[in-house]
């Protein structure tokens, strides 16, 4: 998300410089005429303009040198700066305050500073403080909030050198750049805060010892204009709001503020919301009022006559939500007693019985659950209480494992326990919840929910890294930049919701997940839109989640493709979407096709897709189809109520207008039960299972099972025995990796080998030391297989598993580089796009001579852009 503000500058006509339109000096080279400030501090001598403190008692606060010659509107400025010591900073559209002192100044602030993300910043002296960091876009809404609409790398400097610093301002629009470099970009909308004209000074600042040098100090003015409205400013769907600092002790510090946190509120709809928040705080109204509801049709839900259904299916429209007082609904279930709960995605827990056939609910209807709990974005009713996934994006309340149950028996929900606090935010954080047949749960997490304490026995070991060879390329519009793998995290929770495992990882933002009847868990994982029509783009899938898995979410442009061996493929793709709730249709009054189908929830389309999944290997394939369908319709949980058979959905979340809705059939299909009988699973799903029992734990007999079926014709196999290895001692395992002739079985152990011997460079502790003798023998018994011999799997892994060495432990001797290069660059061009994806990423590393030229002619023979 770069958004780039391209901002231009005006003539004030306070400043008149001649009919050319340039830049023209603001000083004469020889003495300050023309300027204003302590005579003490600042001098001029060979053109440069010198301030400078000797001790921390010097100042009592900050001081300027003050420009004279009149107040700067739209401009642009640019001077060259070097600091010794303290910070510093270019003031503009400023105020003086003699109240606080002589020579006082607040206003906007290019900040000179010797910490990267503080250079060059947007600064707000005695103010509001830092606006916008180096590296940092930032629209300010007219209540003061600030949202972070961009993000990029840092503009870094050597403070001790000379630097051109330039400030570019036109109307609301302002911009800083160090050496032709932007840093920091604002469109500031403040009510309170914001100036469009003001005095230009340099600071000079209190506490330690410091001087500041400027020359070359130019001004062009340029013509009014330039303001932008707030209702045409452009805040992104995964802006984030920059939570203000805590406050600082007094005494401390350097007389800034703390740096803001940025706290991601991402989402479809965010400038709709930021907007409708501002204009809420500018009126002094109750918020939700002005966010829910009345801007979606009214308190009206998407009508039927909209919405499209299989044929022999009715929908029916119960409710359209109240935005103002019940919010926007994102998650459902349904209690023994047929009772339905709802709860707001910002908001409360309400409670109603299913109304009769033909009829709607009132508002008198439902009823708020009296408890203190917010935010539930997935729950269940299981052994007598609702257990809960709460996501609090504002952060009243812990987000986390949540229990609701009734503690006098009275068939009310009374008490609340948080069994889990899990530090989340936005829409990428703590979700569904799904109750297992013989105990527990499995907890679904997206992406921006920090990975929490788990047992030594969980599947997935901390073996996580980016195990890409090319620089790590960060979403180009700055999201999520700073989350790395893991990724999304289903975790298995005891029955007593206290001890948590990571069962599968490797996510972008799954919401919701069920199990099917052989107790095989699925779930549905969002893309990444700004992705599409890239060669790293992955479509929303549906994925079979087992005991280890791993499903290749990572930073920006490195998510794994499906060939990759070291993740799992997905069972479904979808297409372009914005997955939200799951739920198999066992208990419907449907035909029994629809009774067995596995329904995903698409938010950003309004699809309610039916999924038909057959057994295929120790996995399953699957079909599609448009189950229902409607514009608008915002879907976002659905349930099979235990007593009617009927579906019934919410539409909601984000703050759009919610309603409930109830799918009957009313075709001529029988609709009796399917039985409720598992199958008896295929010989590589038995395979599978037995192998998983060896997950999470150490075992004799480990080693010896997983070394069986390394090398299984099927690919869920050959990773459950893969994954057994991650667990077991490597003095058990590591010999017959390296001396293994079946390259089936060595070439995943080798890879294993390369995964748990070294953690990747983002990922290991700072005084890790890298295990180079255990890279140097895989690569010595990877070069001593016969590339052109291997199977296309065994390609893939062998090619791979060099990948995984180098990123994780560097690059070895140049006689090993020029080895690797001689045994994979006669394959490149191969016959197949995963292959040849593997060997140039490998071989445009190591510096092959050949690789520019064979990568250009693929590019060129490519049939299309992803690849």
């Amino acid at each position: 998300m770069k958004t780039k503000f391209l901002l231009f500058c005006l003539l004030t006509p306070v400043l008149s410089f001649g009919q050319d339109g340039g830049f023209k000096s603001l000083f004469n080279g020889r003495d300050l005429t023309g300027w204003d400030g302590n005579p003490e501090l600042w001098s001029v001598k060979d053109g440069v303009v010198t301030g400078k403190t000797n001790s921390p008692e010097d100042l009592k606060y900050n001081e300027f040198l003050i420009w004279r010659g009149g107040k700067v509107k739209n401009f642009e400025l640019k001077a060259k700066v070097k600091i010794k010591g303290n910070n510093s900073g270019i003031q503009y559209r400023s105020k003086e305050m003699p109240d606080v002192g002589k020579w006082v100044i607040s206003g906007y602030q290019c900040d000179v500073h010797p910490n990267a993300e503080n250079n060059a910043m947007m600064y707000h002296e005695k103010g509001r403080g830092i606006i916008a960091k180096n590296g940092q876009d930032v629209v300010v809404d007219p209540g003061g909030t600030k949202w972070l609409v961009a993000e990029r790398d840092p503009v870094a400097v050597n403070m001790a050198e000379w630097h051109e610093y330039k400030i570019i301002a036109k109307g609301n629009q302002l911009t800083h750049m160090v050496d032709g470099k932007v840093t920091a970009s604002l469109i500031d909308h403040d009510k309170n805060g914001a100036a469009s004209e003001g005095l230009l000074a340099i600071q000079i600042h209190r506490g330690p010892a410091m001087t500041v040098q400027i020359k070359d100090l130019m001004l062009k003015v340029l013509p009014d204009g330039g303001e932008i409205s707030f209702e045409k400013t452009n805040i992104p769907n995964d802006a984030q709001v920059i939570e203000k600092p805590a406050p600082r002790a007094k005494g401390k510090g350097k007389g800034k503020a703390a740096a803001p946190k940025a706290q991601m509120q991402k989402g479809k709809g965010k400038a709709a919301q930021a907007k409708s928040q501002a204009k809420a705080k500018a009126k002094a109204k109750p918020r939700r009022p002005q966010t829910v509801g009345p801007r979606v049709g009214q308190n009206v839900a998407t009508p039927v006559d909209r919405i499209k259904a299989l044929p022999g299916f009715e929908v029916e429209l119960l409710y359209s939500v109240p935005g103002g007082e019940q919010g926007s609904w994102v998650a459902l279930c349904s209690d023994p007693n047929g009772r339905i709960y709802a709860s707001d995605q910002y908001g409360d827990l309400y409670l109603f019985d299913p109304p009769k056939p033909g009829n709607e609910l009132s508002e008198g209807d439902v009823k708020k659950v009296p408890v203190n709990i917010r935010a539930i974005n997935g729950m269940v009713f299981h052994d007598g209480a609702i257990w809960a996934g709460v996501n609090d994006y504002e952060k009243k309340i812990e987000s986390g494992f949540y229990k609701i149950s009734d503690s006098d028996g009275n068939g009310e929900l009374d008490k609340v326990e948080k069994l889990r606090a899990i530090n989340s935010s936005g829409d990428h954080g703590v979700h569904a919840v799904v109750p297992i047949p013989e105990g527990g749960f499995y907890l679904i997490t997206g992406n921006n929910a920090d990975e929490t304490d788990s047992e030594k026995t969980s599947p997935v070991a901390r073996r996580w890294a980016d195990d890409h060879l090319l620089p790590r390329m960060p979403d180009g519009r700055g999201h999520n930049r700073s989350r790395l793998a893991p990724g999304g995290i289903i975790y298995k929770i005891s029955a007593d919701g206290k001890k948590f495992e990571r069962f599968a990882s490797g996510f972008r933002n799954i919401y919701g997940g069920d199990l099917n009847r052989d107790g095989e868990l699925f779930t549905y994982d969002a893309d990444m839109e700004y992705d599409f029509n890239t060669p790293w783009y992955r479509p929303t899938r549906v994925n079979h989640v087992v005991s280890g898995g791993e499903y290749g979410w990572r930073n920006g442009a490195g998510k794994y493709p499906e060939f990759y061996p070291d993740n799992l493929p997905a069972t479904l793709n979808i297409g372009p979407g914005s997955p939200t709730g799951t739920r198999f249709g066992y208990g419907a009054k449907f035909p029994v096709k629809y009774q067995n189908s596995f329904y995903i929830l698409d938010w950003s389309w309004g699809k309610l897709y039916a999924v038909h999944l057959e057994p295929k290997g120790a996995s399953y394939t699957a079909t599609k189809e448009d189950f229902i369908t409607g514009a608008p319709l915002p879907i976002t949980d659905l349930i099979i109520h235990p007593e009617d058979g009927a579906m019934y959905f919410a539409i909601g979340g984000r703050r759009v207008q919610s309603g409930l809705y109830r799918v009957t059939y009313t075709g001529d299909e029988d609709t009796a039960p399917a039985p409720h009988v598992t199958s008896t699973p295929n010989e590589p799903t038995r395979i599978r299972r037995e192998l998983e029992k060896f997950h999470g734990k150490q075992d004799p007999a480990a080693v010896g099972k997983a070394w069986e079926y390394l090398d299984h014709s099927d690919r869920h196999v050959r990773w459950a025995a893969r994954i057994i290895l991650e667990h077991q001692p490597t003095d058990e395992w590591t010999e017959n990796a390296l001396n293994e002739s079946v390259p089936g079985k060595q070439l995943p152990a080798l890879m294993t080998l390369a995964r748990v011997s070294n953690a990747g460079p983002a990922h290991r502790d700072a005084n890790a030391k890298v295990d180079i003798e255990t890279r140097d023998r895989i690569f010595a018994a990877l070069l001593k297989i016969d590339y052109s011999s291997l199977t296309h799997t065994e390609k893939l892994a062998h090619v791979r598993t060099y990948q995984i060495a180098l990123h994780r432990a560097g690059d070895p001797d140049k006689a090993t580089i020029d080895r690797i290069i001689a045994q994979l660059d006669p394959a490149l061009p191969a016959k197949n796009f995963p292959e040849n994806w593997l060997l140039l990423e490998t071989l445009a590393h190591l510096q092959a001579p050949s690789a520019a030229e064979k990568g250009m002619a693929l590019i060129a023979s490519a049939i299309g852009q992803e690849q």
